[in-house]
């Protein structure tokens, strides 16, 4: 279970982007994160960490939203392009084995809303 340590990062990273935004103590109303779907990231046990982590932050009302990315690739050896809905590469047009994943381990934080004063 890797959603505590995700949830905090997430925290820790917006906090020093509002930091360096110059607005170190400004309230987030929104955050929005990116996840892959290689990473294996439960939603719920991410969103539960997220909102107990959150508190006694600037993000403590923020609502939190997450994009899902789906696996996508090709293959290097006839060039198919495939995103596979079960966890077994095989290029489906060739049978090769030699794939190269573009997209869906992404862990991306997207963005932050803050609050105007």
């Amino acid at each position: 279970m890797h959603e505590p340590a995700i949830a905090a990062e997430l925290i820790e990273l917006a906090q020093k982007e509002i930091a360096q935004a110059g607005h170190p103590h400004a309230a987030v109303t929104t955050i929005t994160i990116r996840v892959g779907a290689l990473r294996g990231v439960v939603d719920e046990s991410l969103r539960l960490a997220f909102d107990v982590l959150k508190l006694n932050t600037p993000l403590a009302n923020a609502e939190f939203t997450i994009e899902h990315s789906p696996v996508q690739g090709s293959c290097r050896h006839c060039g198919a392009n495939f995103e596979p809905t079960e966890p077994i590469f095989l290029c489906a047009s060739c049978g090769s084995v030699d794939l190269e994943i573009r997209q869906g381990n992404e862990l991306d934080l997207m963005s932050i809303t803050i609050a105007t004063e």
